[in-house]
């Protein structure tokens, strides 16, 4: 007996032939026939019926059923949670800005970048204007948020640089 074996018969049950599971399960009426004899040998037992071109689940099926649904229904959330760990984005981000946008903004949206990606650590670095921009240019930062300065040359715009910009609704 396999999980695959089991998720069929599972399957069987909800669907009613073995035409509409080989059309769930994307593989042909023959392999869903050879998977539920095998499942039979396996366990010694006979699971389902045939009457005419029909099959219906007997009661030893039905209870094989009832009982493998909450353990693939578990199995599947357990697979869900490891592949979301996967996926889940994790990191720090190194921020810089200035005292006076430190509590009206940007604390803020970090609160909420917290609740959404809590995997995110998020440092804060006060710093004036023209010397977040040169951290940001050295890698010391990965996110800087200022405002408009007179001295433009400390920070030349280079074709390799991409300016983002993104509305931020707090």
């Amino acid at each position: 007996m396999n999980i695959w074996q089991l998720q069929i018969l599972t399957h069987l049950a909800e669907l009613g032939t073995m035409n509409r599971v080989a059309e769930a399960l994307f593989v042909s009426p023959a392999t869903i026939s050879q998977q539920l004899k095998d499942l039979e040998d396996d366990l010694g037992l006979t699971l389902i019926e045939k009457q005419g071109r029909k099959v219906y689940l007997n009661q030893t099926g039905q209870e094989l059923v009832e009982r493998a649904q909450p353990v693939l229904s578990e199995l599947e959330t357990i697979e869900n949670d490891f592949k979301t760990r996967q996926s889940e984005i994790t990191g720090i981000v190194r921020i810089a800005t200035f005292t006076s946008a430190l509590n009206s903004i940007l604390i803020p949206v970090i609160k909420k970048i917290n609740q959404t990606f809590p995997s995110i650590e998020c440092r804060i670095y006060e710093e004036e204007p023209d010397q977040s921009l040169l951290g940001l240019r050295s890698h010391k930062f990965d996110i800087v948020l200022t405002g408009y300065f007179e001295k433009r040359s400390l920070f030349p715009i280079q074709t390799s640089y991409r300016p983002i910009l993104a509305k931020i609704n707090y």
